[in-house]
């Protein structure tokens, strides 16, 4: 009896701790931080708020202390926080290098001449890197930004295009909820493809999920959810 009911009391205790070893949050395979900072200094030391402003043409006050405002684009920021947070959407250097060559104006938003919305304090300290199609403050000391997936022609004979992205929550310090959230909105009379003018164009408010989209009165188009995002 006992050479039998040795190695069965042995297999339940390996068990037991398996499992609990399993419940541990050090031992989840994919355990991730519920918020992660990205931010990114662009000067050495900071600024006088009369340097920011003459440094950056657009100032759009948020937060009681933040501004959203628009610089070259942040490639490093933008790959991190999309294979970093959502990592099976891996970015290709070199497939973005080719679209910087090949496709006219910048389709995908991806040229070096390209800008991105992001937050700043009043130092020019940077909260939120410029990688964001849209960014737009919300209630309770939160704010909302978008990144760019992929977009693609709709071929209806009037400029018109989907554009998918990520939107991701944030806080005034810069801390991002580590859980971005695919959306889906059709343009109208923007353009066929996605191009990085628009981004800037169209407003700071304008690639957001239809809950949180403000429409630009001086944008170039128009844009609804009327072509959910399905694949």
């Amino acid at each position: 009896m006992h050479s039998i009911e040795k190695p069965s009391r042995i297999l339940f205790l390996s068990a037991v701790i398996f499992i609990v070893g399993c419940s541990m949050p050090g031992a989840k395979l994919n355990d991730r931080p519920a918020y992660i900072k990205l931010v990114q200094d662009s000067f050495a030391t900071t600024l006088d708020f009369d340097a920011v402003k003459a440094r950056y043409d657009t100032l759009i006050p948020i937060m009681g202390g933040l501004f959203i405002t628009c610089d070259s684009f942040n490639y490093a920021a933008y790959e991190k926080i999309m294979t970093g947070l959502t990592p099976q959407d891996t970015i290709h250097k070199d497939r973005t290098l080719l679209l910087q060559h090949l496709v006219a104006g910048g389709s995908d938003g991806f040229t070096p001449k390209a800008k991105k919305w992001g937050v700043i304090d009043s130092t020019g300290r940077i909260i939120i890197p410029f990688m964001c199609d849209a960014v737009r403050e919300l209630e309770n000391g939160q704010g909302v930004f978008s990144v760019y997936k992929f977009s693609y022609s709709l071929n209806t004979g009037i400029p018109r295009y989907n554009y998918s992205g990520y939107y991701f929550f944030f806080d005034s310090d810069g801390q991002i909820n580590n859980d971005g959230k695919l959306f889906s909105i059709t343009t109208v009379f923007v353009g066929d493809f996605h191009q990085s003018e628009f981004v800037i164009e169209n407003g700071h408010t304008f690639y957001l999920p239809a809950e949180f989209h403000i429409e630009n009165k001086k944008a170039r188009g128009k844009a609804s959810g009327e072509y959910p995002y399905r694949r």
